[in-house]
């Protein structure tokens, strides 16, 4: 899940899973294209974690 504090030139968001439990602290997202594809890129790094995490608790049972 994101949460997002929307401001006028920069906004922070930070991830969490669907239990509430923080993935990714608050960061700061420039009001701009890059901005946003720089949030992009991370929230799709921190998916991609999360998933091998779930994937390896798995394996392990």
């Amino acid at each position: 899940m994101i949460g997002m504090d929307i401001a006028k030139r920069t906004h922070y968001a930070s991830l969490t899973d669907v239990r509430g439990r923080l993935l990714q602290k608050a960061f700061p997202v420039s009001q701009s294209r890059e901005g946003f594809e720089a949030f992009y890129q991370r929230e799709s790094v921190a998916k991609l974690i999360f998933m091998q995490k779930i994937c390896i608790k798995k394996s392990a049972s």
